[in-house]
């Protein structure tokens, strides 16, 4: 284990790191032959950059599960990233320093936990496009994406092809949340899930789950589990759990909280937006490439 004020390291398999941020939020670190791939950047407080290199001396490639603050907050500290394209406005409505201060203080208690001068300013980020199919190569180590449109409409889940590892982001967990306005409705979630089912069983390539949050990896069982609450939540007999302190708008649970475990799959949603219109997702602008260990898609 590696350890500093921001950031802790836990090596959870052959070359593959967690590390955790001050939110509680998770990001992944993955060392080929020739690169090392960081999967996700927490949200900003601390030089991340810097941790990495007492991790590896590789050269290191960026790629975000979706840009959320708590996922893609310390890609400034970078430069540049792979991103789904349709998550690159998120990445940066919320990249100003002030918002990734108050989420990682909201997991604290409301106190003071980080200070401005923590944070590298945002700054313009260099993206790279990824969609459902890109493939990572940073060295005798084949990294897969797959998408699955739901907690955010680019949200991509990474295959680790090496490890057996199904890297999540919050595509499926505990706690998936599709009551944001980026999010997507009941029914394109549950396309994704069958999708993300489907290449699970096409590839048969994934032993364990790890998510952009906790400190456990998570059961296979989860998605079908996402998936029965997709169909209970369309048929309007899941519990329906209502939380008042999710403003603006009410949320719902579609499993009694108090009836979960740390690795039972809910969803948190609102009722206006069960059937909200599927967005067409940008179409790539051409096959998905490889990207080769120096962090550029191969031409």
């Amino acid at each position: 284990m590696t350890q500093s004020k921001f950031f802790t390291s836990t090596q959870i398999a052959n070359a593959t790191w967690q590390i955790t941020g001050t939110a509680g939020e998770n990001a992944y670190l993955l060392e080929g032959k020739k690169s090392a791939l960081l999967i996700d950047t927490l949200t900003g407080a601390g030089n991340l950059k810097a941790f990495c290199r007492e991790l590896t001396d590789l050269p290191i490639t960026v790629a975000i599960t979706h840009g959320h603050v708590d996922h893609a907050g310390g890609v400034y500290d970078f430069g540049e990233c792979f991103i789904h394209p349709e998550d690159i406005p998120h990445m940066y409505t919320d990249g100003n320093v002030k918002r990734r201060k108050e989420f990682i203080d909201a997991r604290h208690n409301g106190s003071s936990f980080v200070q401005e001068g923590d944070f590298t300013p945002p700054s313009p980020v260099w993206t790279f496009p990824i969609y459902d199919g890109s493939v990572f190569d940073p060295g005798d180590r084949r990294v897969e994406t797959v998408g699955v449109p739901g907690h955010s409409r680019g949200s991509l889940v990474f295959i680790d092809f090496n490890t057996r590892i199904a890297f999540l982001g919050d595509a499926v967990n505990t706690n998936t949340l599709l009551y944001l306005r980026d999010s997507t409705g009941i029914p394109e979630y549950k396309q994704g899930l069958l999708h993300f089912k489907a290449r699970l069983k096409e590839t048969g390539a994934v032993d364990t789950f790890w998510s952009g949050h906790g400190k456990k990896p998570l059961p296979l069982v989860i998605v079908d589990e996402a998936l029965c609450l997709c169909d209970k939540i369309l048929a309007g007999t899941d519990d329906a759990e209502e939380v008042s302190d999710k403003a603006p708008k009410p949320v719902y649970y579609a499993r009694r909280r108090d009836t979960c475990t740390e690795f039972s799959a809910n969803i948190g949603y609102n009722k206006e937006w069960i059937q909200k219109a599927p967005v067409p997702l940008l179409p790539p602008l051409s096959p998905p490439a490889t990207v080769a260990a120096h962090g550029h898609a191969d031409e």
